[in-house]
Formats: structure tokens, C-alpha cells, sequence
């Protein structure tokens, strides 16, 4: 039996890589290093699905199993190289949650965890890290206009919030100062969404 999938999206720099680690540590999960490339691949499948001028070469349904079978085999490859067994992979982009449309149609059983965090630490974050970018003479696409940084910002939690109501069996949405004050209770509701053992 193949694994399911984990999808961890959110703003940049709200700790979902923290999340990841953390739901990495899970024995029955296998938490891969970040890929790029989903919503780009969740955006070429809209652009092929509906498509009638293609229907001679695939159905919707066939173009749906086929992306599937295509991002099960990149992330998953070295698991199955190593006969490695979980239950999930994980994987981890801030973009995911863009993705998340595509993602849950192609999966239908896959696990979204949505990461938010105090709009003002997210901003300071992104002065520091356009600030260290600077220095070392290279550029980033934040921490240079601050109204342009929250509207980034309101746009993905907007769709967080509209995501989860859509599907709340589906998507959990953490905050991150949350995860500072209670990390166990946290980490425990986590665990149960996934229908993961929990251990300290």
C-alpha cells in the first residue's frame, strides 16, 4: 500500500519548516526536503484538464491518474529505493497552499496542514532576512515594501481560512504562537487529525 500524502503550506518564514521537523519525528512519516515544484505542476494539470482539443490523447480522469502517479513517484522514489514503509510523506512548501485545489483533486485522501503566524513577526522576519540578503549582495522578493508583504500576507490567509471551511476534515490550520504556548496540546491535535500516535 502506497502512502499518503501530508501538504504543509502557509506564509513564508511562519515555521513550517518547524512543522515539518516536528511531524518528521513521527515514525510513521517520512518528512522529505522541501520541492518546489507542486504548484507548478498543480498548474499545468488545470491548464490539461477540461481541455477538448486534447481529448484524443486523455480523459480527465486519465490526465488526474496520471499527475498522481507522476508526483507519487518523485516524492516518494527513495522510499521505495530503500523499501522504507510510512504511513505518510510530508512535504513541505509555503506555495503549497496555493496548490491546495489541484492538490486535493488529484488526492483525494491527502492531509493539508496550514501554518499562520502574527502578521508583525512575519514582516520583521522578512526586513531581517531582505536585510542579510543585502549584505551579501543577492535579493529577495519580501521585506521590502510593507504594504505589499501584508497583502501578500491577508491573500494567503484569506485562502487558509476559506480552505479550511471548505474542508475541515481535510485541512488543519495551527497559529504559531500557539505552537510556543502549549507545544504538547499542539503537537497531540496534530497527531489525532492525522490519526498519528503521539509521543512526547
Amino acid at each position: 500500500m502506497n502512502p499518503n500524502f501530508i501538504f504543509i503550506g502557509g506564509i513564508p518564514r511562519s515555521g513550517t519548516s518547524l512543522i515539518q521537523k516536528i511531524v518528521g519525528l513521527n515514525e510513521d512519516v517520512y518528512a522529505g526536503p522541501e520541492f518546489d515544484h507542486l504548484p507548478s505542476i498543480v498548474k499545468l494539470y488545470f491548464q490539461m484538464l477540461g481541455n477538448e482539443r486534447q481529448a484524443e490523447f486523455y480523459t480527465d480522469n486519465g490526465l488526474t491518474n496520471s499527475f498522481r502517479k507522476f508526483i507519487e513517484s518523485v516524492l516518494a522514489e527513495k522510499l521505495f529505493e530503500k523499501q522504507i514503509k510510512v504511513k505518510y510523506i510530508s512535504e513541505k512548501t509555503p506555495e503549497n497552499i496555493l496548490a491546495f485545489k489541484g492538490l486535493e483533486k488529484i488526492f483525494p485522501n491527502a492531509k493539508f496542514l496550514i501554518i499562520i503566524r502574527d502578521p508583525r513577526a512575519v514582516i520583521n522576519s522578512f526586513q531581517n532576512v531582505s536585510l542579510r540578503a543585502k549584505r551579501s549582495g543577492t535579493s529577495v522578493k519580501f521585506g521590502k515594501n510593507i504594504i505589499k508583504d501584508l497583502s501578500f500576507m491577508r491573500y494567503r490567509i484569506d485562502l487558509a481560512e476559506q480552505i479550511s471551511n471548505e474542508n475541515p476534515d481535510k485541512c488543519f490550520i495551527l497559529h504559531y504562537e500557539d505552537l510556543l504556548k502549549d507545544p504538547e496540546s499542539v503537537i497531540s491535535s496534530i497527531c489525532t487529525f492525522l490519526d498519528l500516535k503521539y509521543t512526547k
